[in-house]
């Protein structure tokens, strides 16, 4: 399938990633447009229109019908460094992950990764195991969190299970996280 991808140059790359990595070529004169809103949309075709803040959705919507090839691998270990040495960690024991600009590290009970995949990435493959995107910035590992308390201007804080970080979910996340929880 090609399609024609319309959106700002800082969600370029990504969005390109993505859509590739579902063997989705990019196509400006393709029939289907995924357009960024308040974008120019095009006379013809058929226009997918998204959210720059919400590429969750995006994602989700292009997994339905064209999984990435990452996600048809079973994502049982995952590949951390620390001090130049890599180490195979298993999904479960990660805390939660966390962006700090193009660098993705893995938290552990005590120690910290630097992880080899991008954020949304480790997203998409670790659903399934109980990991959900809360910011920006972090995915967490449902199954570490041990209280979930009502914050201030419609978030909410995570504390955890062994580890004294906290992670708030913002106000845009807050929908999809309760959703996932089944809440």
């Amino acid at each position: 399938m090609n399609v024609n991808l319309i959106c700002s140059d800082t969600n370029k790359k990504v969005l390109s990633e993505i859509i590739t990595s579902r063997k989705i070529t990019l196509d400006p004169y393709a029939f289907i447009h995924i357009v960024e809103k308040g974008a120019a949309i095009p006379a013809s075709g058929v226009t997918i229109l998204f959210d720059p803040n919400n590429l969750n959705e995006l994602v989700k919507f292009l997994d339905h019908f064209y999984p990435s090839s990452s996600q048809s691998k079973t994502m049982e270990v995952l590949m951390g460094k620390k001090d130049h040495v890599f180490e195979v960690l298993k999904p479960d024991a990660i805390y939660f992950f966390v962006s700090d600009g193009n660098d993705v590290y893995g938290l552990t009970e005590n120690r910290k990764y630097e992880m080899n995949k991008k954020l949304y990435e480790l997203e998409s493959i670790l659903t399934h195991k109980g990991f959900v995107r809360v910011n920006k910035s972090n995915v967490v590992n449902i199954m570490k969190v041990n209280e979930i308390i009502p914050w201030f201007g419609g978030r909410l804080l995570l504390t955890f299970k062994g580890i004294a970080d906290e992670i708030q979910v913002s106000r845009h996340y807050v929908s999809y996280f309760k959703e996932f929880l089944g809440l």
